[in-house]
């Protein structure tokens, strides 16, 4: 078993990680997994709340941040338009 973990390919892995450029699945599983830790994080910290409109709010930001990874070449121009309007970029 420590044989194969030795023989994996770490430095090409990081390579393509580091390349700037992730593959679609990658950037979905980032979100995700940052979503799925933050909700791990406050159910240990015992901060539960049971109110429904707070659940609904996140469920709805996660598909939010993963429409948006989507469809990142579709928004990119549009936000670029905004950010020149507001003098901000």
């Amino acid at each position: 078993m420590l044989d194969l973990f030795e023989r994996t390919g770490w430095d090409s892995a990081y390579i393509f990680l580091t390349s700037g450029r992730p593959p679609l699945i990658l950037e979905l599983l980032a979100i995700n997994t940052i979503f799925l830790i933050l909700f791990i994080l406050r159910r240990i910290t015992g901060v539960y709340n049971k109110k429904a409109h707070t659940s609904y709010l996140v469920q709805t930001l996660l598909i939010f941040a993963n429409v948006a990874v989507l469809m990142q070449n579709d928004i990119t121009p549009y936000t670029s338009m905004v950010l020149r309007n507001l003098h901000l970029s």
